[in-house]
């Protein structure tokens, strides 16, 4: 495993590009491993890696609030976190503490690694698996088109 994330981070130029993206070979891996639980298809970890990267960079930093990090912190699978969940005191909690968590969440793939060193461009600060049934995932940066968004999801959800 050791010797395959070797060559994966050479491969990618983890190092290289981890410092012209201003983080540590550590952020990226634990933005990789974000992308990687975050997305449905390879196809939108780039977006996914800018939403992580433009919720950060934002000022003052937008919390990341990802269901995916505070799952991991309490130990459980799935893709949603209950109410309940997003009460965890955990440092993966992402909904109560800015920045990144302490570390990967899962093991990314190169994809995701290349996705968190190359981001898309764009503006998005939210997306929504809109039919999960589908796997379709998009994009949205205002607010109103998040709501949209989940509303479409939710819609998706009872004729599914």
């Amino acid at each position: 495993m050791v010797t395959r994330f070797r060559s994966v981070a050479e491969d990618t130029g983890l190092v290289e590009g981890a410092r012209r993206l201003g983080r540590t070979p550590s952020e990226i891996m634990t933005i990789a491993s974000i992308v990687q639980a975050e997305s449905r298809d390879k196809r939108d970890m780039p977006k996914v890696a800018r939403v992580v990267y433009n919720r950060l960079n934002r000022t003052p930093e937008m919390r990341l609030q990802m269901d995916s990090t505070v799952l991991y912190g309490l130990n459980k699978f799935g893709s949603r976190a209950s109410t309940e969940d997003l009460k965890s005191r955990s440092p993966y909690n992402t909904y109560i503490r800015p920045g990144l968590p302490p570390g990967p969440i899962c093991n990314p793939g190169a994809d995701a690694i290349e996705a968190a060193l190359n981001p898309a461009a764009g503006r998005w600060l939210w997306f929504v698996v809109t039919d999960p049934e589908k796997g379709v995932m998009k994009f949205a940066d205002s607010h109103s088109e998040f709501v949209k968004l989940v509303e479409e999801h939710k819609k998706n959800l009872k004729s599914g």
